[in-house]
């Protein structure tokens, strides 16, 4: 029988490095934002797309001055997409048929109809599902110039986004 050993790995720290790129001051996490030694911070999460995109849809929300975008693209499991597919089909049907009016009836129709699809694509096809999650990090010297920041954001017609309350602080680690 083998017996495991762990092995440790020493973290080496560029002091000097750490220096430069720390924050000077306090940190301190609001609602919406995040107030360090060096200015205000906010998180905005665009969290709808429209449906119809051209080849540079964001690029207005990206290039915003004092901003950085993140992107991150994630695989979704099988087993649990199918799961939560299975529930919203369930939903859909009941819906339908506790509908007082037909336009209420015909929108479950043709979302249950729309999820019997994936689910089959998913199934046979073997579809996989992405998930995209865009962040755009906004800062500016006083509170006042990244509200007028978040804002000119906010009002873009490229997609739905939003800042969600008290999330700096997650945002921060």
């Amino acid at each position: 029988m083998r017996k495991k050993t762990k092995k440790t790995r020493e973290i080496i720290q560029d002091q000097e490095l750490l220096k430069k790129i720390s924050p000077v001051g306090r940190i301190s996490h609001h609602e919406t934002y995040t107030r360090t030694g060096t200015g205000y911070e906010a998180c905005i999460h665009i969290w709808d797309f429209p449906a119809g995109l051209n080849d540079y849809w964001l690029t207005k929300a990206c290039n915003q001055p004092n901003t950085i975008t993140t992107i991150s693209i994630l695989t979704k499991d099988q087993t649990v997409v199918k799961k939560n597919l299975n529930k919203s089909i369930q939903e859909q049907d009941s819906r339908k048929r506790f509908a007082k009016e037909y336009k209420d009836f015909y929108d479950a129709a043709v979302r249950e109809e729309e999820m019997k699809k994936l689910y089959d694509e998913i199934n046979s096809l073997g579809e996989v599902i992405k998930s995209i999650e865009i962040r755009i990090f906004a800062v500016a010297k006083t509170r006042m110039e990244l509200e007028n920041s978040v804002a000119g954001i906010l009002t873009l017609p490229t997609a739905k986004a939003g800042g969600f309350l008290l999330q700096p602080l997650l945002h921060w680690r």
